[in-house]
């Protein structure tokens, strides 16, 4: 798909401009947490992602926000949480068992094969050009055999396209150094990266949006535009990746 391919090369740069994504990334969420804001998952969704997690798992959540999927998934596990802003992680603390302000795409500073399972829930899409650099991270810290697992938008819908993209004039998302993410060069890469990739379906990930960021008057303006390419897509805004780890030979 042509547009799939114009925002999916993951290590372009931009021409001419200093793009300060992670000082833009903590202030947008520092705000969102500020004001109550929380991107929720749905009871269908939690379950999903329940199904996925052994019980007694000792689980890695990249991007954390302020510790929802914790919260919803805590019993007979033990949660770690990383998020770039500290007023995200003021409010996280209290469902992990470590909550820490840091960069994903960095050492995170836990200890090599110390993880059953990595998620990155609706958070890889929000790196911009470091997205190797977080899986390579997620690898380090995974046990062999651990579980990766991955939801975001689907880059190849025209629905996130419009909603999403940088030069969309009608996008919504509120940063603007965050692209989409195309799950067949997902695969490829993390099949390239000694991955088994088990699970990739596409879907429409339910959540509620608890607080909004956008003034009213930017919202009403582009959602009749939304819609429409919401109509004419196929309905699978999202996808969900669970790839395990490989056994080094």
């Amino acid at each position: 798909m042509v547009f799939s391919c114009v925002f999916n090369k993951n290590n372009l740069k931009e021409k001419g401009v200093q793009v300060n994504w992670r000082e833009e990334q903590e202030k947008v969420f520092g705000k969102m947490a500020e004001q109550g804001h929380q991107y929720i998952y749905k009871k269908e969704t939690i379950k999903e992602i329940s199904y996925l997690i052994p019980k007694k798992a000792k689980v890695l959540d990249l991007g954390c926000g302020t510790g929802h999927i914790a919260q919803a998934l805590a019993q007979n596990r033990e949660w770690h949480g990383i998020d770039i802003s500290p007023k995200s992680i003021k409010i996280a603390e209290k469902y992990y068992k470590k909550a820490i302000v840091g960069d994903m795409t960095k050492n995170t500073g836990y200890e090599k094969e110390s993880f059953d399972v990595v998620l990155l829930l609706s958070s890889l899409h929000h790196v911009y050009l470091k997205k190797e650099d977080v899986i390579k991270e997620a690898t380090r810290v995974l046990k062999e055999e651990g579980k990766l697992i991955i939801i975001d938008p689907n880059s190849r819908n025209l629905s996130v396209i419009a909603s999403h993209h940088p030069l969309s004039p009608i996008r919504v998302v509120p940063c603007k150094y965050e692209k989409p993410i195309d799950p067949l060069w997902l695969r490829k890469y993390l099949e390239k990266n000694s991955f088994i990739v088990e699970i990739l379906y596409y879907t429409e990930i339910k959540a509620d949006q608890q607080g909004v960021l956008a003034p009213f008057w930017k919202r009403a303006i582009k959602a009749p535009f939304n819609i429409l390419a919401r109509l004419i897509s196929n309905g699978n805004t999202d996808f969900i990746l669970m790839a395990k780890k490989g056994v080094e030979g």
